[in-house]
C-alpha cells in the first residue's frame, strides 16, 4: 500500500469514527395533544425545561389564556373552562418564553356537528320551521 493510500484510508477511518462518536441529538419539537374536549384538556411536550408557556384557546368568539411552567422534561398539562363546542372553529396555541411554539386544532366529531348543521340549513331554507321545533 502506498503512503498516499494509507493517508486517505486513515483519514476516512478517523472521519467515520468522529462522526459516529458525535451523539445523534435531534432537537425535540414542541407539540400539543388534546386529552379531552369536555372541558378542553391539553398536554404540551417538547418544550424547554422550566419554560414559561402562554397557552391560548380560541373558539368562535371566545378566548381563554392560561400560563404554565413546563417541567424539567418540558411537559405540562392544562385545562380550560370552555368546552369544545359543536362545529366551532377552534385552536390552541402555545408560545414559550424561550422560543418553543406549538399549535393544535381540537377535533370535533361529525355526530356533534350534524344537529347544528341541520338546524342552520333548516333556518336558511325554511325560516318558518323554527316555530315547529
Amino acid at each position: 500500500m502506498t503512503s498516499k493510500g494509507l493517508v486517505v484510508g486513515l483519514s476516512l477511518f478517523l472521519a467515520a469514527g468522529v462522526a459516529s462518536a458525535a451523539p445523534a441529538k435531534q432537537a425535540k419539537r414542541a407539540s400539543l395533544k388534546v386529552l379531552d374536549t369536555r372541558p378542553l384538556a391539553v398536554r404540551g411536550t417538547g418544550f424547554k425545561p422550566y419554560e414559561r408557556v402562554r397557552v391560548r384557546y380560541s373558539s368562535t368568539g371566545a378566548v381563554q389564556v392560561r400560563t404554565r411552567i413546563a417541567s424539567k422534561t418540558g411537559t405540562f398539562t392544562i385545562r380550560f373552562e370552555l368546552p369544545v363546542t359543536a362545529c366551532a372553529v377552534s385552536s390552541v396555541q402555545a408560545l414559550g418564553g424561550k422560543g418553543s411554539r406549538a399549535l393544535v386544532v381540537p377535533p370535533v366529531s361529525d355526530a356533534d356537528c350534524k344537529p347544528a348543521l341541520q338546524a342552520e340549513l333548516l333556518d336558511r331554507h325554511y325560516p318558518d320551521s323554527r316555530a315547529t321545533r
